[in-house]
């Protein structure tokens, strides 16, 4: 999994079972990347607003309680630090949105998003059939891929498939 985080690929898709650690080594690496400023703006999306919020607020988490955090990069709490979005010493921004909200004009001071992290957006309505999953396929390619950073930008989607068509088996099926 920290190997196709780590990848150069503006597109990757990590597939796996409930309970397969897809979140937390998700999380881990983000913050790695973060504290030595990889990227410079972060997108979150959840499902909803407040399952990415909990991304937001484990992160947090490590950021305040991490021994090992502390000691190769000082305190964490930056200027910004709020249920959704928080800003490191170093300047990098993590912001965390759900996906049924629109995607458009995302922006930090000059920068467009970077990096965006889709962990298991999808629920059964979502999939309930190809119309819906199309809906959802189309937002990422025609909202979210345009609003990242041109040159840099990278999309990470994570999750298990929750039918035969959903994103997860779309996303395994394309060549991108």
């Amino acid at each position: 999994i920290m190997d196709m985080w780590r990848a150069s690929d503006p597109l990757v898709s990590i597939e796996a079972f409930r309970e397969g650690a897809k979140t937390t080594l998700s999380e881990e690496f983000l913050l790695i990347e973060a504290l030595f400023a990889n990227f410079r703006y972060l997108l979150i999306f959840g499902e909803t607003y407040t399952k990415s919020c909990q991304r937001i607020e484990a992160m947090k988490y490590e950021l305040t309680t991490n021994m090992k955090i502390y000691t190769l990069f000082g305190k964490q709490k930056g200027t910004t630090w709020s249920e959704n979005k928080i800003v490191l010493p170093n300047g990098v921004c993590i912001e965390a949105h759900g996906w049924e909200e629109e995607i458009r004009g995302y922006k930090y001071l000059q920068y467009r998003p970077d990096r965006a992290y889709l962990d298991d957006i999808e629920n059964k309505t979502l999939v309930k059939d190809s119309e819906s999953v199309q809906a959802q396929w189309s937002k990422l390619h025609t909202e979210l891929i345009p609003a990242m950073d041109t040159e840099l930008g990278k999309v990470r989607m994570t999750g298990t498939p929750l039918a035969d068509d959903c994103m997860m088996t779309r996303a395994r099926n394309s060549e991108n």
